[in-house]
């Protein structure tokens, strides 16, 4: 009976044991091979791993019509026109210009301009007032040579001693266009350094008629060849479209029509010449082209 019992005791020890191997070991060891297998079946095959691996191109080929590749297809093409468009896009210089004018006062507002230029008209001062940076600069004689005008500071300090002579200096530019644009506007900006060139004749006739050291004749044959630069100028102009990146359209046309009518003017002075009227005529054609470069 004793040895019943104590049989009985070591197989319940041996079935604990066995159950202690059991769920302690050999039950976790299965689980997680079975959950290592159930992740690697069902888990790891909807992560398309391939496409994290493939070239762009090769991604293009199997799914054209997903948004990154779109997206990708469409920055490329940018690209491309953005070359193409640089290859094609070309350039001409706009020569520099600079400009010496006698400034005698800076107003922050327009509510005393009247009464000082009628001032000027009565000291018989040439004059023009230019905004700038909302400024009104009020200037008298102007050139584009400083020699022309350092004989007339004197007279004019005598009114406004303050008076100086400003430089103003527009530095050459680069202007670009499309083949599409080349011929026209290869031949406005050509006939702008003409224009450029044309109003240095003109500021060393106008000094030289006005010291009486040469005629009124001899400056006029500088307008006639003035107004022919602006009509090659215009005839350019209207074949470029005024929406155009390349060049201000709009400024051109109105520097033009400006200018012509001064020169218009000047040339009917015939017998009775006003030379406060004619210089006057001067210095907005000059101011015209300063506003003109600098808008474009």
């Amino acid at each position: 009976m004793r040895r019943s019992r104590v049989g009985i005791r070591k197989k319940k020890r041996q079935i604990n044991i066995i159950l202690i191997i059991f769920f302690f070991i050999i039950l976790p060891i299965a689980a997680v091979t079975i959950g290592s297998r159930i992740t690697e079946w069902l888990v790891i095959p909807t992560i398309n791993t391939e496409n994290m691996l493939q070239a762009p191109g090769d991604m293009d080929t199997e799914n054209p019509s997903s948004p990154d590749n779109n997206s990708e297809t469409e920055e490329n093409s940018n690209a491309e026109n953005m070359n193409k468009k640089e290859l094609n896009t070309k350039s001409i210089k706009l020569d520099s210009l600079l400009v010496y004018a006698i400034q005698v006062s800076s107003l922050s507002n327009d509510s005393n301009i009247e009464n000082f230029t009628t001032e000027l008209e009565n000291y018989e001062f040439p004059h023009i007032v230019y905004k700038i940076d909302d400024v009104y600069k009020v200037y008298t004689y102007g050139s584009t040579k400083r020699g022309n005008i350092e004989n007339k500071l004197d007279i004019v300090r005598e009114v406004y001693p303050d008076a100086y002579i400003d430089e103003m200096y527009i530095s050459e530019k680069k202007v670009e266009y499309s083949e599409d644009l080349e011929e026209n506007v290869k031949d406005v900006v050509s006939n702008m350094n003409l224009l450029i060139n044309i109003m240095d004749q003109s500021s060393d006739n106008l000094y030289e008629f006005i010291n009486k050291e040469s005629s009124l004749e001899k400056y006029n044959e500088t307008l006639v060849e003035h107004k022919k630069i602006l009509e090659q100028i215009s005839e350019n102009a209207s074949n470029i479209n005024e929406d155009t990146d390349s060049i201000n359209i709009m400024a051109i046309k109105n520097m033009v029509e400006y200018q012509n009518k001064n020169i218009e003017k000047t040339l009917n002075m015939k017998k009775d010449i006003d030379e406060l009227n004619l210089q006057n005529h001067f210095l907005e054609n000059l101011f015209r082209i300063i506003e003109l470069m600098r808008n474009n």
